[in-house]
């Protein structure tokens, strides 16, 4: 039985080092505005269907989120500058693995369920690559379903944990990556929304898969029920990190950009329980709702998944 407690510490974990990680941020911010300092910044167009035509949905930690009005996808425009994304990620302190080790049972199975949806069409144990992967918790479910465990990681000290488990782990961005094989399945754990680029993310991959190999995708999706209805004080829309954030219509056109076909796409994770938070008047992240089943008895998982409006999806891709 799940402890009705673990996400609240959770979410405290997060709270308290996103805060960290913002304090940290604020050298960035025009203290008039309170938006990220112009001379850090790079506009661009939709990253997945590459149309200019957009509007502003709302602003969060400097950060200006705006909707494609072709493609729908959600993103951060104007976007952080690739070196000062980079020096962010290198130097500030990742939470993935201590929230992995508190809530374990969960971790496992959310990497399960996603592995076997990546894994199902592979007869035998191949090679995966996971594209930051922290302190090496995913690969360690890989490897001890016998497949060959490579990863990436840009923080040193998670990476470094990695490395004493035996997977083979380099300290480079995806395009800078000099592993001397290719793989059967690359995955990217809540890590593709933080790419700026997806469509040369894709075609970096196509480099690096072996012949009718998958990519796995796991990311906060635009379409969720709880964005809509949480919208400003959602945890998936942050202002900093989550650059991108796809959705089933998306995402289909981004495959279609960069030759993938979308082969498989469900979502997982309700948020019920912080919903009932929110809609009861509570904080919906530190709140104590008792239900977590049904979202105030009009709307339950099953469905919620079914209709794809689950917190996030997981998705598989193979190039055509």
């Amino acid at each position: 039985m799940i402890n009705k407690e673990t996400p609240r510490k959770i979410h405290l974990i997060r709270k308290k080092m996103w805060d960290a990680s913002i304090n940290n941020f604020k050298k960035y911010l025009n203290k008039k505005t309170g938006l990220i300092k112009k001379k850090f910044l790079e506009n661009r167009n939709c990253p997945s269907c590459g149309n200019r035509k957009k509007k502003i949905l709302l602003n969060k930690n400097g950060g200006t989120y705006v909707v494609c009005k072709n493609c729908e996808m959600i993103y951060i425009n104007p976007v952080f500058k690739d070196k000062d994304l980079e020096n962010h990620y290198r130097n500030n302190h990742s939470v993935r693995s201590e929230i992995s080790l508190l809530d374990k049972k969960f971790f496992d199975y959310t990497y399960t369920k996603g592995f076997d949806l990546a894994a199902k069409t592979f007869k035998i144990p191949g090679t995966v690559l996971d594209v930051g992967c922290s302190a090496g918790m995913f690969l360690d479910l890989a490897k001890k379903k016998k497949w060959e465990t490579y990863g990436l990681e840009l923080n040193a000290s998670e990476a470094k944990i990695a490395k004493t488990k035996g997977h083979i782990v380099q300290e480079e961005k995806l395009e800078n990556a000099s592993f001397d094989k290719k793989f059967d399945i690359i995955f990217f754990w809540d890590v593709f929304e933080h790419i700026k680029n997806g469509n040369e993310c894709l075609n970096i991959c196509k480099k690096l898969l072996k012949k009718n190999g998958i990519i796995f995708l796991q990311c906060p999706s635009r379409d969720s029920i709880a964005l809509k209805i949480l919208q400003k004080n959602c945890n998936m829309l942050d202002g900093l990190e989550h650059v991108n954030l796809y959705g089933y219509k998306s995402l289909k056109v981004l495959c279609k950009r960069s030759n993938f076909k979308l082969i498989d796409y469900e979502t997982i994770i309700s948020e019920i329980g912080v919903l009932n938070n929110f809609l009861d008047f509570n904080d919906p992240y530190l709140g104590k709702t008792k239900n977590t089943i049904k979202l105030f008895d009009l709307i339950d998982e099953e469905l919620m998944h079914k209709k794809k409006l689950g917190y996030k999806f997981q998705a598989c891709l193979r190039v055509k």
